[in-house]
């Protein structure tokens, strides 16, 4: 599927006294230390308030990113335009998120990042309502396809802009880097699970209502991220 597993776990048999070099006992520090790094990271995604209530985003990515590259492209896109149509719309898709970084980015300034997460909800959203109201079939013609397409490209263009820079916003600099790992292993596991759930035959009503469950989180935990931060502000910390 091209998906990567974020943090693996590496079992190692010991080595017999014969096998021992010099550098075995640097190697094994190495790996004991990007262990426990693994699981700080995973404690921190786990038990931070506010990774908890920014956790639909990278959950949302994941899944319509799986969806869009396992389901769409090959059971709609490809099935009924044929294979060229995977590569013209996803062309299209990334021109979307191109042509709108910009205008997202003063919009961002003007109205708050709030503002554009609504705008990358409702566009995944609005991809799963397609799924739940229309068939395959129809779906598979180039005009609903294209709205698909478009749909992804406004998202993809929040998720790589506004939605990251929130962990610049609120993290600091300390935690940035474990708060950020720990988006992208949610990504990366809801995509893998996903796309998993596509290869057992889940039908497309099942897989958009999955879909649209993390899409409808993204605002208001950022909401419950706004109320905190003014709770503390108001607290003087």
């Amino acid at each position: 599927l091209g998906l990567q597993m974020g943090p693996a776990i590496i079992v190692l048999e010991p080595l017999p006294p014969t096998h021992i070099h010099p550098h075995d006992d640097e190697s094994s520090s190495n790996l004991t230390s990007s262990l426990k790094h693994g699981c700080d990271t995973l404690t921190f995604t786990f038990t931070n308030t506010i990774s908890l209530c920014l956790a639909p985003i990278g959950l949302a990515n994941g899944v319509v990113q799986a969806f869009v590259m396992v389901f769409v492209n090959h059971r709609t896109v490809s099935d009924n335009l044929g294979m060229f149509a995977v590569g013209y719309l996803g062309a299209m898709q990334c021109f979307v998120a191109a042509s709108v970084s910009m205008p997202f980015s003063s919009l961002a300034e003007y109205r708050g990042k709030g503002f554009l997460l609504l705008i990358g909800s409702t566009s995944y959203i609005s991809i799963g309502v397609f799924f739940l109201v229309f068939s395959g079939a129809m779906l598979g013609h180039w005009d609903y396809a294209t709205m698909i397409f478009v749909f992804w490209g406004l998202a993809r263009a929040v998720w790589e802009n506004t939605s990251k820079a929130l962990y610049a916003d609120y993290f600091s600099s300390e935690a940035h880097a474990m708060a950020f790992s720990g988006l992208n292993f949610l990504y990366t596991v809801a995509q893998l699970i996903f796309a998993l759930l596509i290869k057992f035959g889940l039908e497309a009503h099942a897989l958009s209502i999955i879909l649209m469950v993390p899409s409808l989180l993204i605002v208001p935990g950022y909401l419950t991220v706004l109320a905190k931060r003014d709770r503390s502000l108001a607290d003087g910390n």
